[in-house]
């Protein structure tokens, strides 16, 4: 028996000179899903899927109220850094 994540294959770039380190991640998945939480998808597909592996961008979970049953306050800040704009751009570019 066996079983997959379904991240088949991926890899890590150095998108420019002046990281010392991968800062893009890539994924294949051999699957076509819906993200809805439908039933998969009946043909057959695939993804590929890109990722910042050390974004400088920064967001918080803040707690509103003494309250267990508030929600907190959760702001995720995505690319609110211009490095995330340019990475995502150069993983676009890189991409196999």
């Amino acid at each position: 028996m066996g079983a997959s994540n379904h991240f088949e294959a991926g890899g890590f770039i150095r998108s420019r000179e002046e990281f010392e380190w991968p800062n893009i991640q890539y994924h294949f998945l051999p699957v076509a899903i819906n993200y809805n939480g439908s039933n998969a998808v009946k043909e057959h597909g695939f993804q590929c899927h890109v990722g910042s592996m050390r974004s400088p961008s920064r967001g918080h979970v803040r707690i509103k109220s003494r309250d267990p049953h508030q929600h907190p306050a959760i702001l995720f800040n995505y690319m609110s850094h211009e490095q995330d704009w340019q990475e995502f751009r150069d993983a676009i570019r890189h991409h196999p």
